[in-house]
């Protein structure tokens, strides 16, 4: 009789992966100079973003960034596209980059690009930030509210004049007679306005000696659409989808001149304009 010894040895293999402990600390919107934003402006404007982490294990990591409505800022009725940019690599695509995150502290701006026409307005956009290792590891999540809005501006200026006051010859005058050497209104709008003409004799042209003895009825022509100056006249232009300048030519026309003496006829017309509410 004897008696057996049985030694069982299990060997194990592990393969140990380091995970890397990052996260975002902070993302935070620092400047927003699209409100100002300006057609004619010569620059770019932009919406600034400072990203934060904190990386214990000093991992390689990488910042995506997505925007829900892909770069474009939505309002109720309108849009514009911006551009997602960084002073750091982009090793991802224009519409959805992807940043090399160097050190701590990551730089991203969203661009509005010169030359866009943009409506006023109340515009926004979801924006997801993904924190990920260099082995594709998701780390962190964070999505952001974007708010931007557009304020509304308008200039108002007549054609090839630096002046805001024009005096018009229109010469000698007949009955029925249209008389197109009037100046073209200019405006530079990024909204629908309102304008407002006023004549200071009521749609008169009077005798500078006899004054409201002897007048002589008229119309003003507005882009192509008569208007009776006997009241205020309040007119709503809807500004373009692509450009922010309109140009309003003007002529009058002259109805009954008969039994009119000879002489200098005259009337003020003054014309402003404003955004309409948003």
């Amino acid at each position: 009789m004897y008696s057996k010894s049985l030694l069982l040895i299990t060997l194990f293999s592990l393969n140990s992966v380091a995970q890397c402990d990052a996260r975002f600390a902070n993302i935070s919107q620092n400047n927003d100079d699209i409100a100002a934003y300006r057609q004619s402006q010569s620059y770019d404007s932009k919406i600034e973003f400072s990203v934060n982490v904190i990386n214990n294990d000093e991992c390689q990591l990488k910042v995506m960034v997505e925007s829900e409505n892909h770069n474009f800022f939505i309002s109720d009725a309108n849009r514009f596209e911006f551009f997602i940019e960084s002073p750091a690599t982009n090793l991802g695509s224009v519409k959805q980059p992807v940043f090399n995150l160097a050190q701590l502290e990551l730089a991203i701006n969203l661009i509005l690009k010169s030359g866009t026409f943009v409506k006023a307005g109340a515009y926004s956009d979801m924006l997801t930030f993904r924190l990920f290792s260099d082995k594709q590891q998701e780390l962190d999540v964070q999505e952001i509210s974007v708010n931007t809005l557009v304020e509304p501006n308008v200039s108002l200026s007549l054609l090839g004049f630096n002046s805001t006051d024009h005096t018009v010859q229109l010469g000698e005058l007949y009955t029925g007679q249209e008389y197109t050497n009037l100046p073209t209104l200019k405006v530079v709008t990024n909204s629908d306005v309102q304008m407002t003409i006023d004549s200071e004799n009521a749609g008169f042209l009077q005798n500078t000696i006899y004054k409201q003895q002897h007048q002589i009825d008229y119309q003003l022509n507005v882009n192509q659409t008569w208007y009776e100056l006997n009241k205020t006249q309040r007119l709503t232009i809807n500004s373009e989808a692509s450009s922010a300048e309109l140009f309003l030519p003007l002529k009058v026309l002259i109805k009954d001149i008969s039994k009119r003496p000879a002489g200098s006829y005259e009337d003020i017309i003054r014309i402003s304009i404003s955004p309409l509410h948003y």
